[in-house]
């Protein structure tokens, strides 16, 4: 099977045409002069979404309408462009995503840090004629022209409503700009500011909802969990059939494994208030059966195989659902010869296409045995098992509590040779050791 490379670094060709239409790229100043048919190295260019300037322009907000409670994250201060397949945890962000408590704090974080799902929802452009001016100096020439042209270009590469005459004086000024000799003091300049009512709260559970879920029924198959599966699994008869529930919740693993079997665990999760202890402050509990009916069975009870088999027809489901609504396929010419390449429409889809590498077996995931984040192994050992940062620190602090050890038990009166028997060390480490922090005088 032929890789499916995603990243920006790689070099990749979009029609210009195209780029501007879905307002996927923004075109670099080198290419401001590329007509309407030419193409465009999207290597060059900056495959990305906009992502909010710090956390804090990021806000929770509440707003009544009609006596209901309406709920936002909402950004007031755009400006970062994000590239989400070069930073360092790009591959594992779907993994984060998934694990994300559904709570208004953690995801105004997340969107701060890395914006919102959806690129396309409804926005608008703005302009307010400030004074932009740089450090509060007169403004070159050449500093407002090049800010100018910039405006151009983003208007021209992603046009929205309203902008047509705005579009039109900044061309006159530049016009007017190239007659010019250069001015001691420019005027102020149009500043763009994008204001978006983003995903409201209910969007953001949802879909963190629905992709944790699709990890879980993912590690079930993957590690061939049959223990957990009998827990989660139950099996009713209908009047078309029999009918197979599996049973899911943001719960971990070893509370649902405590329960005897899938029925207990139905009954629990109908007085929530119990399980709630098992969950960090202020995140919901949240549930749901997966079901299948009428299911044709060979017995009364599903064989593993069946439930697997459910299982995949489901994550197959899903994961298609998702790359269908925001996920286009492409092609370059490249090496003197075709190749493909996959598109995200916005970050919600590239994180659905990151768990796909992961589920056709172009990507491998671990969780580091230390500090259990997920790490991509994919070009590592199978061997891996920490972040070689996480086992120096480890390393570490063992160095440092032998060492306090050491002091503690000398000052007590043992003998080297008996503090090195308590620390599994020669005595020789010993006294190397309490002479390097001065408990022992230095050798004459």
């Amino acid at each position: 099977m032929s890789k499916i490379i995603i990243s920006s670094v790689q070099k990749r060709f979009l029609p210009l045409e195209l780029a501007s239409e879905r307002g996927d790229v923004i075109v670099s100043r080198e290419f401001q002069d590329y007509g309407k048919y030419e193409y465009l190295s999207l290597e060059l260019t900056e495959f990305c979404w906009l992502a909010p300037v710090t956390v804090e322009t990021v806000k929770f907000v509440q707003k009544e309408w009609k006596g209901i409670t309406l709920s936002y994250i909402a950004v007031t201060g755009f400006g970062k462009i994000y590239h989400p397949f070069e930073v360092k945890d790009c591959s594992t962000l779907f993994l984060k995503f998934a694990e994300l408590p559904p709570t208004p704090e953690a995801i105004r974080k997340f969107v701060g840090q890395y914006g919102p799902l959806r690129s396309g929802l409804p926005s608008t452009w703005g302009n307010r004629w400030d004074d932009d001016r740089i450090d509060g100096k007169p403004m070159k020439k050449s500093v407002a022209w090049n800010r100018i042209k910039g405006l151009v270009k983003t208007l021209e590469c992603s046009p929205k409503k309203g902008e047509k005459r705005l579009l039109e004086a900044l061309r006159k000024e530049l016009l007017e700009l190239s007659k010019r000799e250069e001015p001691q003091d420019y005027p102020p300049l149009p500043r763009l500011r994008r204001v978006i009512s983003i995903e409201s709260l209910e969007f953001w559970e949802k879909q963190i909802w629905e992709m944790n879920k699709a990890y879980q029924v993912w590690q079930i198959i993957r590690e061939k969990k049959l223990e957990f599966l009998r827990k989660i699994t139950l099996t009713s008869k209908g009047p078309e059939g029999p009918k197979v529930t599996f049973l899911l919740a943001n719960l971990p693993q070893e509370v649902v494994s405590s329960f005897k079997n899938a029925s207990e665990f139905c009954e629990t999760l109908k007085n929530p208030q119990f399980l709630r202890s098992y969950l960090p402050e202020g995140v919901p509990l949240l549930s749901a059966g997966i079901s299948f009916y009428p299911v044709l069975l060979d017995s009364d009870e599903p064989t593993p195989e069946d439930c697997f088999f459910l299982l995949r027809s489901w994550l197959t489901g899903k994961i298609n659902f998702y790359l269908r609504q925001g996920v286009s396929p492409f092609i370059t010419w490249r090496d003197e010869n075709f190749k493909p390449y996959l598109l995200p429409e916005d970050l919600l889809s590239a994180m659905w296409l990151q768990f796909y590498f992961w589920v056709v077996g172009e990507k491998k995931f671990k969780r580091c045995a230390i500090c259990g984040l997920w790490e991509d192994v994919t070009d590592k050992t199978s061997a891996w098992t920490v972040h070689p940062e996480c086992a120096l620190r480890v390393r570490a602090r063992k160095y440092y509590e032998k060492v306090k050890t050491a002091r503690e038990l000398y000052r007590e009166g043992k003998s080297l040779e008996e503090i090195a028997s308590v620390l599994g060390k020669d005595p020789a480490w010993v006294e190397k050791q309490l002479r390097r922090i001065k408990v022992l005088p230095e050798e004459g």
